[in-house]
């Protein structure tokens, strides 16, 4: 066979002379010689060689040995040549200087001559391979100047050349990363023999990154942690961002290999540390670097490893106080807000709020949404990956939010509204880690943020009743929220209908944690700060105020004058901020689902024990009440109605959002609002009263509204298909407030019963709810006398107890202006010093409030009963009633229209919300309404307290000057007339009952009694009425408060028949005289 022709044989260079090239294309080489052929290639070569002959034994094919040897040289040559110049490519160095023609060699590397010797002289070659790439890209990251020994390698050009700064890249991460990512572009584009040789080079990247972290002190003068971030900087917005990803997880996964030589935690937890100072000192929510540093730590998210360095980092090293969970980064990152962190800290925005405009203001808001918008979507992309990547994981990021509530829990305790700011900022997180903090954990919720999602039905009550146990317990359990078994439930357990035991090895699932940590958080977060938020409100009317009267007396110029308008505009600014933060549109969106499907899973465990499927609530309820109930924290239920409050007053419009399912909301309230069986706290009923007020259709409507503005709302209370029962529902609550026996403070139950009126006033018009009251008013009548007084009994009985209240407070506090007014006309005022004249002027503005919020009531009140006695006349009209309510109408008439009514003429009615016409009206119609009943007017002409023969007359004349209708001003002249002659009559039968016995008088009203009857324990007797009246709002005996109904008391018949033969004999002796 003749030699082939190897002269153009670009490897040719490999060996010292063409004859030694020809004898290993032949195979008669000697061993020894050709060492520079690596092991892995002289075993390629045999098994291309046994390969051959194997097929040439077989008959396979018939080859030319010629050819055979040929195409067996020319493979092994272009692979050697090949993987020289993908390490070259990858690596951008080489050991061989020469400029060449060939394309796949890069342009530029970095000469590398000291290893090019070494090579050479060690095994006499001058090309890179596999078997000596480790130690010469170790080599080249050594290199001190690698400017210095760049040179020109090919000279054809190429498309993509790398950079004069890729080629001589000192620091040694940013040059490896460049490696990696040229290996990725010949993952791409290589042909498939070399892939696993792109694969290696990888490997060897990756290991020399991991050493250059574990071991920095290798590479003088250089930090890779700073290179690993700078990196991630550069490459994190760009096309690149899923390889750098690669290669730091690729780095991550390796150190934790060999964790031996340095954990990742060791190795990265400086740049963790740098980045954590960034937010403490420098970055806040309008920096324009925030999002480069959140998506720093979320790089920590994308690998087991990486995470595990995070939550060792985040995790508090003591928990103290909660403030500790906002000092770790991720605490950091949620507290990027529009609030300041703390209350010594400035706003960051609406600096000069009364210099702007609204429309300044609105731009401003809707800035920073969408900024909060982005920043909590990578919050929660960030927690969500860290509870994907790991059991162990999950579990350590669910124990850190559910110690990071239960740590600040005091944030929604009562005490903690006396603290001083400055100490609560010390012991818990911000209001902004909070708001984030929810808007996080809503996110998680959104698999079951529909109403009647069947994942709701997945959730588990029993949650809520884990105790203390150990991490391991709550590990397997999947508890890792704590506290909530001290939280008050619906149902208190003692009142709990026979409960099941809940095993104490049941396990939870993560739906059921999300639901309860969510709600907790809401509870300890957007609720607290909805408290704070109503407050400013309230401040910033009272310092409106102050400013007002300071600029009225010419003082704006002032010191003191200039001192108000500073508090007021830094008032102003946190109240903006504080608007911005819990009006963002998302946070509001997803609160109202939570709630809406929260509000149809407690209807089903109110009503079934099977949560297999939703069941549709219908009227009466079962009797038999869930267990489930005990096991659901009243806070849940309390989150409901602040948000709808919240809304109602600053976002109504977004009630409307929510569309139909405000129907769930309204079905929520008619199931518990009434029923003390499914929710026992009278207070959490009264929550649900304000929250139907939030479900009503607004008063007015913006201009820009539209006609079906509140089309749903509306619908509401005309379709629901349990509205029938809403007025029943509502006069429930309203007497549970008085009659539970748990203590209600006496001004705290006309602050509940404030919505009551309104909803009242409200459905009156509609009449499906105008029949509903009349059929409860006839009930009443019918039952009167049973033992336990009929509802709209003790429901009128109330209304009218408070009408007398709140319009005596009212007149009350309109007297005590009126005096201080005079004071100060008299010039009284001038003689004191500057403190006390302040003090008297906030005197003033207590005593306005005062009068303002009692006759806000008390016209509610008033109007109430006007509605209601328009229908229902006979039962105001029955004489456990009548005389009552005559004595109530004399009195405000007296005081409205007789001589004290010189007492209410302050100077700024409007600031009392006093309208005295429109009172005298009301109590005028009331008088036309019941006038018509003869027990009526004998009560109005029987009251010896109020009545007069003027008082009516008086009246009369006011009506007149008022400009009452006509119609109204003659029907209640006629009412005059008709009660003036029934006075006179009552007057004759009254004197026949002068000089009683003592024993015929009733003790309590001191008249003499038509009905006695004995009370059974303490052996008192009094008159029927009187002790029915009692017993409406208090069932004791009134001298020694043993429980008493009315059928416990015993009629007096013997007394009876006594007193009636004393009146007959008094009659008899009268019409004789």
């Amino acid at each position: 066979m003749s030699n082939p022709d190897i002269t153009k044989n670009p490897f040719l260079a490999l060996f010292p002379n063409a004859n030694e090239a020809l004898q290993f294309t032949d195979g008669s080489h000697d061993g020894d010689k050709f060492n520079n052929v690596t092991q892995n290639q002289r075993a390629d070569l045999e098994e291309i060689k046994s390969t051959s002959e194997k097929d040439q034994e077989l008959e396979v094919r018939v080859v030319d040995p010629t050819t055979d040897a040929e195409n067996t040289w020319d493979d092994i040559v272009q692979e050697k040549l090949d993987i020289n110049n993908l390490i070259e490519r990858i690596f951008l160095f080489t050991v061989d200087k020469r400029v060449t023609d060939v394309e796949e060699r890069p342009n530029r590397c970095v000469y590398l001559e000291d290893i090019s010797k070494e090579l050479q002289q060690e095994l006499e070659q001058d090309w890179l391979d596999l078997d000596c790439l480790e130690r010469v890209v170790f080599e080249r990251l050594l290199l001190q100047n690698p400017s210095e020994c760049v040179v020109k390698t090919s000279t054809i050009p190429k498309s993509g050349i790398p950079r004069q700064q890729d080629v001589s890249e000192r620091r040694v991460l940013h040059y490896l990363f460049s490696c990696y990512l040229r290996s990725h572009v010949a993952m791409r584009n290589e042909n498939e023999t070399l892939l696993s040789y792109v694969k290696i080079c990888q490997d060897v990247i990756v290991q020399n990154a991991k050493t250059a972290l574990q071991s920095p002190e290798v590479f003088v003068g250089q930090f890779p942690w700073e290179q690993f971030m700078s990196i991630f900087r550069q490459e994190n917005y760009n096309s690149d961002a899923e390889v750098m990803e690669s290669f730091f997880t690729d780095i991550a996964t390796e150190i934790d290999k060999h964790s031996e030589d340095g954990s990742v935690f060791t190795c990265l937890s400086p740049a963790l540390d740098y980045v954590q100072q960034k937010f403490q000192k420098e970055l806040s929510l309008n920096h324009p670097e925030i999002f480069h540093y959140v998506d720093f730590v979320a790089l920590f998210t994308q690998n087991k490893h990486l995470g595990e360095c995070l939550m060792y980092y985040i995790t508090p090293r003591t928990t103290s106080t909660g403030k500790v969970y906002e000092q770790t980064l991720l605490g950091e990152l949620l507290s990027l807000s529009c609030l300041p962190k703390t209350p010594a800290h400035a706003p960051d925005y609406f600096t000069e709020a009364s210099r702007q405009t609204q429309q300044d203001h609105d731009g401003t808001m809707q800035t920073i949404w969408q900024t909060v918008a982005i920043l909590n979507d990578r919050l929660y992309r960030l927690i969500y990956n860290m509870l994907k990547l790991s059991t162990k994981l999950r579990d350590r990021m669910l124990e850190w939010i559910g110690n990071c509530l239960q740590a600040n829990n005091g944030r929604a305790k009562l005490w903690s509204s006396h603290m001083p700011p400055e100490l609560l900022s010390k012991m818990y997180c911000s209001d902004g880690f909070f708001i984030n903090l929810c808007a996080v954990l809503l996110r998680l919720c959104k698999p079951f943020l529909q109403a009647h999602s069947p994942k709701l039905l997945k959730i588990q009550p029993s949650y809520t009743s884990s105790t203390e146990m150990s991490t391991e317990q709550a590990r397997e359990r999947n508890v890792h929220m704590k506290g909530l078994s001290k939280e008050a439930f619906l149902i208190p357990s003692t009142d709990a209908p026979s409960p099941n035991p809940v095993s104490e090895t049941a396990s939870f699932n993560f739906l059921t944690e999300c639901f309860f940590m969510t709600h907790y958080c809401l509870h300890v977060g957007t609720h607290v700060v909805h408290d704070k938020f109503t407050n400013l409100n309230q401040e910033l009317h009272r310092l409106q105020g102050i400013y007002q009267d300071v600029i009225n007396s010419g003082g704006d110029a002032t010191e003191e004058g200039r001192r108000i308008k500073t508090v007021f505009e830094k008032h102003m600014a946190i109240f903006l901020s504080q608007k911005t933060a819990l009006l963002e549109p998302q946070l509001l969106e997803m609160s109202l689902q939570l709630h809406v499907a929260t509000a149809t899973l407690l209807t089903q465990f109110a009503i079934t024990e099977d949560m297999t499927q939703f069941v549709p609530v219908t009227f009466p309820l079962p009797t038999k009440v869930s267990q489930s109930l005990c096991l659901i924290p009243e806070l849940i239920v309390s989150n409901m109605a602040d948000l709808l409050v919240f809304l109602r007053r600053f976002k109504d419009e977004m009630i409307e959002v929510i569309g139909d399912s405000v129907n769930h909301l309204l079905t929520l309230i008619l199931v518990f609002m009434g029923s003390p069986e499914r929710l026992k706290n009278p207070h959490m009923r009264a929550k649900l009263a304000e929250m139907l007020e939030c479900l009503m259709p607004p008063k007015e409507s913006p201009a820009n509204a539209g006609l079906i503005a509140n089309y749903h709302r509306e619908q509401l209370f005309h379709k629901h298909p349990l509205v029938s029962n809403l007025a029943e529902t509502l006069m429930a609550v309203f007497v549970s407030i008085e009659m539970t026996g748990q203590a209600v403070e006496f001004e705290q139950k006309f602050n509940y019963r404030r919505p009551m009126y309104q909803v009242m006033e409200y459905i009156w018009g509609i009449e499906i709810h105008r029949n509903a009251q009349k059929v409860l008013a006839d009930h009443a009548e019918e039952c009167i006398e049973d033992p336990e007084p009929p509802l709209f009994l003790r429901f009128i009985n109330l209304l009218v107890n408070d009408a007398i209240f709140l319009l005596d407070e009212a007149l009350s506090h309109m007297g005590q202006i009126k005096e201080k007014e005079a004071e100060k006309e008299t010039g009284a005022w001038q003689e004191l010093t500057p403190q006390q004249q302040q003090e008297n002027a906030n005197s003033v503005r207590q005593l306005e409030m005062l009068a303002r919020l009692y006759n806000v009531l008390s016209k509610d009140t008033t109007h109430t009963l006007q509605n209601l006695t328009s229908e229902n006349q006979s039962i105001f009209c029955q004489p456990v009633m009548v005389d009552r309510i005559a004595a109530m109408l004399n009195y405000f008439l007296l005081h409205l229209v007789g001589p004290k009514q010189k007492n209410l003429k302050v100077k700024n009615l409007k600031k009392c919300s006093f309208e005295p016409q429109t009172l005298v009206t009301d109590i005028c119609q009331l008088y036309i309404n019941l006038g018509a009943d003869k027990n009526f007017q004998l009560a109005v002409s029987g009251d010896g307290r109020s009545y007069s023969k003027e008082l009516l007359l008086q009246a009369r004349q006011v009506l007149k000057k008022i400009g009452a209708p006509g119609q109204m001003q003659a029907e209640f002249a006629g009412l005059v007339h008709t009660i003036q002659t029934a006075a006179v009559i009552q007057q004759r039968e009254q004197d026949v009952l002068t000089d009683a016995p003592e024993e015929f008088l009733d003790p309590i009203m001191r008249t003499v009694m038509k009905d006695p009857v004995t009370l059974p324990s303490s052996g008192m007797i009094l008159d029927r009425g009187t002790i029915a009246r009692h017993i409406l709002s208090d069932q004791t005996d009134p001298f020694n408060r043993s429980p008493l109904t009315m059928d416990m008391v015993q009629p007096n018949t013997e007394l009876r028949e006594k007193i009636e033969q004393w009146i007959k004999e008094n009659q008899e002796c009268s019409t004789v005289e």
